[in-house]
């Protein structure tokens, strides 16, 4: 009985790093926006040169501004990386 669990975790295990292998890497990409049209966005990357991103319909974009502590205000959202 004992052999039979371990021959089905086994199989379990492998279906799902299969699963998890066929999911595509993500990338970040941090660079100036040059151009939007539609879902494709061109960004200028220092580290990847030109880069064209095509974005889904239910896609988040971050961006990043130079600020002062005067501008910040209650319940606005800061994120601080070091």
């Amino acid at each position: 009985m004992f052999k039979d669990i371990f021959i089905a975790g086994v199989i379990i295990v492998a279906s799902a790093a299969g699963a998890l292998a066929q999911q595509p890497a993500s990338v970040r990409v941090a660079g100036t926006v040059e151009n939007f049209d539609g879902r494709v966005l061109a960004v200028k990357s220092e580290k990847l040169g030109e880069v064209k991103v095509n974005l889904t319909a239910d896609a988040t974009v971050f961006g990043v501004a130079e600020a002062t502590i005067a501008d910040i205000k209650p319940g606005a959202y800061i994120g601080v990386g070091a």
